[in-house]
């Protein structure tokens, strides 16, 4: 299987800000998330009916104003990340039937850019759009494939990203603001992938083993991908395809 980088759809997403002095503002965020990779559904914006379970968003943002046009800011949130090829329109990926689900921690620090002026310290404009992006850092649970299986292992894993947020907030009194927002965040890994196989190759290995459809849970294995795979290592693929004949 070859999944593409993730990218985590962010949206229905509420920020309650307490602003103070005008220049820092605290915040509360919670929303919905869901996957868009090789894994699931091909939907890109689908975080109410994704039936993952639990992927509620809980978080904190903290701000600092530093004019009417822009602000530094800094995000913490909480979810659970998953997907299941079973919900997926495509046959092919409901005839792989690959599902995952990890928690994930995030924190993210960037600019954030007012598409009108938001001044604080007056009320000519009480809303804007804006538009967030920066650097984020991402802890979750190390998934690898393993027998045309995804499975999760106790092992943590981090990796680096690029939030793209577009939302509007609106000022209700002096100290308080709401916030709508969706973003997807494109993370720089890879490991619902080969990398089970990469971390399994010595130097001494001549040979990779097999099957598909495995046995007994019928699970499909992407040959091209993993044969490619080895043929840079210069190592032999062998399959076993006894379950399908």
């Amino acid at each position: 299987m070859d999944l593409l980088k993730k990218i985590t759809i962010i949206t229905v997403l509420l920020i309650s800000n307490i602003t103070m002095a005008q220049i820092y503002e605290v915040g509360y965020i919670t929303g919905k998330s869901n996957f868009i990779g090789d894994v699931g559904e091909t939907t890109f914006i689908n975080p109410v009916n994704n039936q993952i379970g639990d992927d509620w968003i809980n978080g904190i943002s903290l701000k600092w104003n530093r004019s009417p046009r822009h602000s530094y800011k800094m995000t913490i949130i909480n979810t659970n990340l998953g997907a299941n090829d079973l919900n997926s329109k495509d046959p092919r990926r409901i005839e792989r039937g690959y599902n995952f689900k990890t928690p994930l921690t995030e924190i993210s620090l960037g600019l954030e850019f007012n598409m009108l002026e938001f001044n604080l310290h007056e009320y000519s404009n009480l809303f804007t759009p804006y538009f967030y992006t920066g650097v984020i850092h991402s802890k979750y649970d190390k998934q690898i494939l393993q027998n045309g299986n995804i499975n999760r292992i106790s092992k943590k894993n981090t990796t680096l990203g690029i939030p793209l947020v577009v939302g509007i907030k609106y000022r209700f009194f002096e100290n308080f603001i709401i916030s709508f927002e969706a973003g997807a965040r494109y993370t720089f890994t890879d490991d619902i992938d080969l990398k089970f196989f990469e971390s399994a190759i010595k130097k001494n290995t001549k040979v990779i083993y097999i099957e598909t459809p495995s046995n007994p849970l019928l699970k499909i294995v992407d040959i091209e991908k993993i044969a490619q795979f080895a043929k840079s290592k210069n190592i032999i693929t062998i399959i076993d395809n006894t379950f399908a004949t």
